[in-house]
């Protein structure tokens, strides 16, 4: 799953749901187009509305950091080496949760006391199979478990993606539900030029099984959308899965060109949007 494609702009959190995303590559926060992954490039610099300008040079710990000056406190990370087969990036993942713990807790002690506690959200998107699952369950538990109340009012939510990119199976999802808790888990659904990517059974099974499950959270991209500036693919998957997932709650991005695009997207049900080329170079 990739990130959008914007021009560099002002977001207002509380107007549109933006998630800002972190696209792993060994170890570097990298970006392309049309999700041709042969193809990215360590993502250079960041430039928005607060932060013009500012080197990354693939530190993922700095791209979280300018997301969360802009505003943003939801983040969704896609461990591409993972989601082609190789080992999970461990030490990454464990060094941008615990950069966005900080965040966080820094963020509550600039916070009047009777204002509302800070929290943020990481949506951790790690390749996860039936194997992954049973080798790393402990690891996924930590991470979802990991002391995320610092202070009282500091708040660090953690949802692992079940991709169908890689997943063999439906039982897939019923696992990694049970295991974590479908609270803590998201159906990611993939495509290209609207053909499902890895896709074992169809999608309608696929939200099916979500539903009976009690997940409530569907991540749904075409990455021929990512980057292009055009995002009728991603409106028309919207709009197939919103009658799909009539219950649930729907992130997708891909292709929008500004907040007239974004707020279109919202007014046909999205409930996040995934963003990065409004802002990485």
């Amino acid at each position: 799953m990739k990130p959008d494609s914007e021009p560099a702009g002002t977001l207002d959190e509380r107007a549109i749901p933006w998630i800002g995303v972190i696209d792993l590559q060994a170890g570097k926060a990298v970006h392309g187009i049309a999700g041709n992954r042969d193809q990215y490039r360590n993502v250079k610099q960041f430039d928005g509305a607060k932060t013009q300008d500012h080197a990354i040079n693939g530190q993922a710990t700095a791209l979280i950091d300018c997301y969360w000056r802009e505003g943003l406190r939801q983040f969704y990370v896609a461990d591409l080496d993972a989601l082609q087969g190789s080992p999970i990036q461990r030490t990454s993942i464990e060094a941008i949760q615990e950069r966005l713990r900080l965040q966080t807790v820094n963020a509550c002690s600039q916070t009047p006391l009777e204002r509302q506690p800070v929290s943020a959200t990481l949506w951790l998107d790690l390749g996860l199979n039936h194997d992954r699952i049973k080798r790393d369950a402990d690891w996924l538990c930590q991470l979802r478990d990991m002391p995320q109340q610092a202070t009282a009012k500091a708040k660090l939510n953690v949802r692992f993606i079940l991709a169908t990119e890689a997943a063999q199976t439906l039982d897939c999802l019923t696992e990694l539900a049970e295991r974590l808790g479908p609270a803590h888990v998201a159906l990611g659904l993939d495509y290209k030029q609207g053909r499902p990517l890895g896709m074992p059974n169809h999608e309608q099974h696929w939200c099916q099984r979500a539903n009976q499950l009690g997940v409530r959270h569907l991540i749904a991209l075409d990455l021929a959308a990512v980057g292009t500036g055009d995002f009728s693919l991603t409106i028309a998957l919207l709009q197939r899965l919103r009658e799909r997932w009539p219950q649930g709650e729907i992130i997708t991005g891909g292709g929008i060109r500004d907040d007239l695009d974004a707020r279109r997207l919202l007014q046909l049900g999205a409930a996040g949007l995934l963003v990065a080329s409004r802002f990485v170079r």
